[in-house]
């Protein structure tokens, strides 16, 4: 791999991530740089701090600045809006200076760094790509973006092997961070970032490993990035819906003309899209206050997009906007089922398939574009009281089933979660994590069913106690009380040894929790705490690090529809 490019070439890949970024501070360059606040001004080493201030273009920043130690430190492109405190930095207080066109800034500020948590090794959650090309000579050449966890400003990416120039890009400090006490978590996420290469003469239709290396030398974990075979296979955001489609529309049955106007619909080539169209039987509308949550979890998702968003964009089509083909009530009032079989509970039951409602309902044209959702009145699994059922891990089809709950199944909070949960499967997640163990107190995430009695949530036993599809995630480090924040986890929750579990500790911060329920707090007991039998180690699980939106790669469980 060559990572040194024409000037041709670096400037049609520098183009889109730098325009912004050189526009706004081409009026400093020659200048003085103005520094005017350090955020955060405080904090232990491995922090990234960034820079309020002018005149940035081109600046640097000197850490310990006009003392015998003083450092340049890396910052992010062609300016110094980012730094990372140094990880041998000791607590005390450091000068920090900006310097530019052989000038310091008249001002300093003094950073305190504290004791506390060394930042983990990075994790690598996303691979995306901006400028994509691929020349006469039939090589791909591209501006690669790596996107994940505690990623130091000046972290190297790493292409199959060999440590390339890389440039910081992008902040996003991690709000869920539900830990005051950061040492209490398996993995402290501080903050979310990017960083980002220009590669080149690269084979298209072939496979590179990625990996990020942090200051210290910390690595990441590698993922595998397939190159576009052609510019017409390009997917630069790893959305699972092709740039031609997000930037022309979709042509679904190849006459020509656009089927599913996805840029009409608001797809983006550089941010990720998820579209879900929704139905439902009579008597099952869901509440209308539902989907501004739902859309809410995944704009707050702790993903970078190329193009410097935050989040997922979720289009719900639900009948609420004009052209909308969802929000259509469908004449059932029955259980349903993903085949012909009467339901378990009732074999001479009336019971629907779901392909033929989709077959009714469902504009063939989307099928490679929306997942597709019916609110439906009872499963015809089980008992009938399953919440839902999704057609397999990685899918397009889902159903909710809350109408036989009752009363209980007209609480908001209950179909947020339930929605969620489900069409968490269909994107890859598990009930454990990475496993379908139920019942773990640290997989934070409303994927798992939580730990009451009979390990299924069931009415009678609502509220429950720890993380789940109805309760929420915790937010808190109480596992006392739901807190009705419906999200996936971002993996930081420590590892709990149920051979020998410390009562004091708890899940995080020192929250004491009575696992064994002998109303004590004890240091060392012995108790299973989901739903395997034997008493093993378990784990959080990073969901949104995993989580996959193109269903087309695992095909169609229920009859290829």
């Amino acid at each position: 791999m060559n990572a040194n490019l024409s000037a041709r070439a670096l400037s049609s890949l520098v183009r889109p991530v730098a325009v912004v970024l050189i526009a706004t501070a081409l009026s400093g360059l020659g200048c003085k740089p103005v520094l005017d606040d350090l955020d955060p001004r405080e904090g232990p080493p491995g922090t990234v701090v960034e820079i309020k201030g002018g005149n940035l273009l081109l600046a640097t920043v000197r850490w310990n600045a006009n003392t015998p130690s003083e450092q340049t430190l890396p910052s992010d492109f062609l300016g110094a809006r980012f730094f990372t405190v140094p990880s041998e930095a000791e607590p005390g207080q450091y000068p920090v200076q900006l310097h530019g066109d052989g000038e310091y800034s008249d001002n300093k500020i003094d950073f305190e760094v504290t004791d506390g948590v060394v930042r983990p090794v990075p994790r690598l959650d996303d691979v995306t790509v901006v400028a994509f090309d691929i020349d006469p000579g039939g090589k791909a050449s591209m501006v690669l973006m790596a996107h994940g966890a505690n990623i130091d400003v000046g972290a190297q990416i790493i292409i199959d092997g060999t440590a390339v120039m890389s440039f910081f890009s992008r902040l996003l400090r991690n709000g869920a961070m539900n830990a005051s006490d950061p040492s209490t978590l398996g993995y402290p996420i501080f903050h979310y970032a990017t960083t980002w290469t220009f590669i080149q003469n690269q084979v298209p239709d072939s496979d590179i490993s990625v990996a990020v290396k942090n200051l210290d030398g910390a690595t990441s974990n590698t993922l595998t990035y397939h190159i576009a075979a052609s510019m017409d296979e390009l997917d630069s955001d790893g959305d699972g819906l092709l740039d031609v489609w997000e930037k022309d529309g979709y042509d679904s049955d190849g006459d020509g003309g656009v089927d599913v106007d996805l840029p009409a619909l608001g797809a983006e080539p550089w941010r990720k899209d998820l579209f879900v169209e929704v139905d439902w039987m009579e008597d099952c509308e869901p509440d209308g206050s539902i989907w501004a949550d739902i859309e809410a979890t995944f704009e707050k998702a702790p993903i970078l997009n190329a193009d410097g968003s935050q989040g997922i964009a979720i289009h719900l089509d639900v009948g609420d906007s004009p052209g909308d083909e969802g929000g259509e009530t469908i004449g059932f009032s029955c259980a349903i089922r993903e085949d012909d079989e009467p339901p378990d509970f009732d074999s001479s039951a009336d019971c629907v398939n779901f392909q033929r409602l989709k077959d009714e309902h469902f504009n063939k044209h989307r099928l490679k574009v929306y997942r597709y959702c019916i609110f439906a009145y009872q499963s015809g699994y089980g008992t009938g009281k399953s919440s839902g059922k999704a057609e397999g891990l990685v899918a397009n089809d889902f159903f909710i089933s809350l109408h036989s709950w009752g009363s209980e199944g007209r609480i908001p909070e209950f179909q947020v979660g339930t929605f969620l949960h489900e069409l968490g499967h269909t994107l890859g997640l598990r009930h454990g994590g990475s496993d379908d163990v139920l019942s773990k107190d640290n997989y934070n995430s409303i994927m798992q069913y939580g730990n009451d009695a009979s390990e299924t949530y069931y009415i009678s036993s609502w509220p429950p106690c720890s993380p789940g599809q109805l309760g929420g995630i915790d937010a808190d480090c109480d596992l006392s009380n739901i807190d009705n924040v419906f999200t996936y986890s971002q993996g930081q929750r420590r590892e709990l040894n149920e051979r020998e579990l410390d009562e004091s500790e708890g899940m995080c911060d020192k929250t004491p929790v009575d696992w064994d329920m002998d109303e004590e707090i004890e240091t060392s007991v012995r108790v299973n705490l989901d739903a395997d039998a034997d008493k093993t180690v378990i784990q959080d699980f990073p969901d949104w690090a995993n989580i996959e939106l193109n269903f087309r790669v695992a095909g169609s469980e229920w009859n290829e529809n």
